[in-house]
């Protein structure tokens, strides 16, 4: 008897544990959460299919929906999502698209749009583009490569002042951060570029564009890159992430040639 309530006791605990994870909605998309300029938080979707972007309110209804345009062979990755950043009008919403070859995962250009769908800024041979906020205002980095038929790629990295201030969100003072690759493309060795929370470790991983697991490592806050042999890896397009216990970064990629 006793062990039937001991069993009984054991069950209706666990069940009050379940309980406080409550189920809301089931969204069909690659999720994640945008801040904007006034605080607000939205729910951010994209539809790959569609190439479709909505953002929902905390409740759920639709705030805005936009599609970026496609160019032809391409695909496109949207990132920066912004009412305040691009420009200093609030009542719209703006965002960077990265195109990539849809064949080969080649950076082709980034662009920001409005959510009308008109051009705000073209950057052509962008490879990779980050934003941060500095003392003087928001900066973005666009790193570009000219094919060079004599040589290696000519990299270089063009620096542009932004009207508005990157919204942050609020678990990013204890997330993790993947910056980047360099070389990119690579031949020999390339570093993996990341930031973890002081005190923290994580776990960074490799992926190939089939989402198969190629390498794992340990990392913490002392570094900031991981060098890899190139000659490790067969040529083609790699994703690396960072995991800790705050969550996995956004995949950035690199290339092996």
């Amino acid at each position: 008897m006793k062990k039937l309530l001991l069993m009984a006791g054991m069950v209706l605990a666990y069940g009050t544990v379940q309980a406080q994870i409550t189920p809301e909605v089931v969204y069909q998309g690659n999720g994640q959460m945008i801040k904007l300029s006034n605080g607000d938080v939205k729910y951010q979707l994209k539809r790959s299919l569609a190439n479709q972007v909505t953002l929902y309110n905390l409740n759920h209804s639709i705030y805005k929906q936009f599609t970026p345009p496609l160019l032809s062979g391409s695909q496109a990755s949207i990132s920066y999502i912004s009412d305040a950043l691009f420009d200093t009008n609030p009542a719209t919403i703006e965002y960077l698209a990265k195109y990539y070859d849809s064949n080969n995962g080649t950076p082709l250009k980034s662009i920001v749009y409005s959510e009308t769908g008109n051009q705000i800024a073209v950057f052509d041979s962008a490879y990779d583009t980050f934003i941060y906020n500095t003392p003087v205002g928001a900066k973005m980095l666009v790193n570009k490569g000219n094919p060079n038929p004599n040589g290696p790629v000519k990299e270089y990295t063009r620096v542009y002042s932004l009207p508005g201030q990157l919204a942050l969100r609020a678990a990013t003072a204890q997330s993790a951060e993947v910056v980047g690759a360099s070389p990119n493309p690579a031949h020999e060795l390339i570093t993996l570029h990341y930031a973890v929370p002081q005190g923290e470790n994580g776990t960074l991983r490799v992926y190939n564009l089939s989402g198969q697991l190629i390498a794992s490592y340990k990392v913490d806050d002392h570094v900031g890159g991981l060098e890899m042999g190139a000659q490790d890896l067969r040529p083609g397009i790699y994703v690396f992430n960072v995991t800790t216990k705050a969550g996995t970064t956004a995949g950035k990629r690199f290339v092996i040639e």
